[in-house]
């Protein structure tokens, strides 16, 4: 019997395999179907495996250029970010030095609108500037000719003495100043500090320009207060005398200094100055 079990052992060993895979076993070119399918598989994922590898590598180049792409836009990004600091920094220190010239202008700009108002204030004084504005207006004329005033009396003449003279019109132009008057003027001619009212031949100069009866004085003033003020003054009272005594006429009528109501005085003629050369020596030795 222990020879028959080990036959039998033998056998079912023997048997274990199919015979179509002991034939494939035994004989390459009887391998079934199927095995062929394993090894084109095999090699297939064999093949993706490295196109698979290939596909990485080449995704990890692109992926470190695109990195090194990135790193050059945020380098080229942060160079940008600090040239506009440097340029908000110099255009905030361009702002305050703005800010401060300004304000320098204005500050030069203040001093000269102070002085050109100052200026204007010396030229209407010194009568180097035309002047308009509010006053009254003082006509002196002289006395008609059949007035019969006694003969002699300040300002008059026995042979004139119903004839306006300088000394008259003297009168009333210090009594306006001193009234308050800003700017006088007799006939158009302002009177300014070299201003010479004189008489020459009968005929009273200002400023060495002739003028002639009616003699209109106008000054630049407060017409409220300038007319009372007047009356109250030595050149008021003179003239009063004059009209009540020699028969000069004589009327003030106030000028609102409103629309068309207004004084309009020139300034002073500008004087020239004439100088001397000395001769030549050579002429003078001739």
């Amino acid at each position: 019997m222990t020879s028959d079990g080990d036959t039998l052992l033998e056998r079912i060993s023997d048997d274990a395999l199919e015979p179509a895979y002991r034939t494939a076993a035994t004989n390459p070119q009887a391998r079934p179907s199927g095995v062929r399918h394993s090894l084109t598989m095999g090699l297939l994922l064999a093949l993706l495996a490295a196109w698979f590898v290939g596909a990485v590598q080449g995704a990890r180049v692109v992926a470190g250029s695109a990195e090194r792409e990135r790193q050059a836009l945020l380098t080229l990004v942060q160079q940008r970010e600090q040239r506009l600091d440097v340029a908000e920094a110099r255009a905030e220190d361009l702002r305050t030095q703005v800010d401060q010239l300004t304000l320098q202008a204005l500050a030069r700009e203040g001093e000269q609108v102070a002085q050109g108002e100052q200026l204007a204030t010396l030229g209407i004084a010194a009568s180097a500037a035309p002047v308009r504005g509010p006053g009254v207006l003082v006509q002196v004329d002289d006395a008609p000719a059949d007035a019969t005033p006694p003969d002699g009396g300040a300002g008059t003449t026995a042979d004139t003495p119903g004839t306006v003279l300088d000394v008259d019109l003297q009168e009333v132009v210090n009594g306006l100043w001193a009234a308050g008057a800003e700017a006088v003027a007799i006939s158009g001619q302002r009177i300014g500090p070299l201003t010479a009212i004189r008489s020459a031949n009968d005929v009273v100069l200002v400023n060495y320009r002739s003028v002639f009866p009616p003699y209109d004085v106008a000054a630049i003033g407060d017409p409220r207060s300038l007319p009372s003020d007047f009356a109250a003054t030595d050149g008021g009272a003179y003239l009063q005398a004059l009209g009540s005594e020699y028969g000069i006429r004589s009327t003030i009528t106030t000028v609102s200094g409103r629309g068309d109501d207004v004084l309009r005085l020139p300034a002073t003629p500008v004087a020239t100055l004439d100088d001397a050369q000395p001769p030549n020596r050579d002429e003078a030795g001739r």
